[in-house]
């Protein structure tokens, strides 16, 4: 089954992870490629929506995809 993952103690930020890579997983399955940009974006996406979804306001600014937790991400999946 698919495991929660962890990265660090903003729990804001561990449900993009999880999110990112329950989806990145299911690309794999259905043998669809996807780059390193992609998934960044996408990462992007899911903090917007989640952010809508939990209200304006209520995250400022631990919403922040930035390009260095992409680039931890990146290490600790060896994309």
């Amino acid at each position: 089954g698919i495991k929660t993952l962890h990265f660090g103690v903003n729990t804001f930020l561990c449900q993009i992870e999880n999110k990112a890579f329950i989806w990145m997983q299911d690309c794999y399955k259905k043998a669809i490629p996807i780059e390193s940009n992609v998934i960044w974006e996408k990462a992007k996406l899911l903090c917007n929506n989640l952010e809508q979804k939990e209200g304006e306001g209520s995250k400022t600014g631990e919403g922040n995809v930035s390009k260095g937790w992409f680039d931890n991400f990146k290490k600790k999946f060896g994309l």
